[in-house]
């Protein structure tokens, strides 16, 4: 599985092809594509990136973060690994049957 790096502040015209562009002289590109609104279709201005080694990852963030590209500044950063806890919330065990005199 290759790590994904993150991009925000995409300009709403940066599409799947641009973004591999914009990152395929650091290495070669695995995937990249533009997150965009599930019922518009609009970019949401993020994107993500996976490269084919790391080090060819790590190049990219390092050049490309802070970077501007079609007027807007680009964060760029791996992402991190996310954790899914316990579920959280919820109703649960509430106890009724206590408070109901049982």
């Amino acid at each position: 599985m290759h790590r994904q790096i993150q991009i925000g502040n995409l300009s709403q015209l940066v599409d799947d092809r641009e973004l591999a562009a914009l990152f395929a002289p650091y290495g070669e590109v695995f995937r990249a594509s533009v997150v965009k609104h599930l019922i518009t279709g609009i970019s949401t201005g993020n994107g993500v990136v996976e490269m084919s080694h790391d080090s060819e990852g790590d190049a990219a963030v390092a050049a490309l973060s802070g970077c501007v590209n079609r007027g807007t500044v680009l964060s760029v950063c791996w992402s991190r690994k996310s954790w899914i806890g316990p579920k959280a919330g919820g109703f649960g065990d509430r106890g009724g049957a206590d408070r109901m005199g049982d």
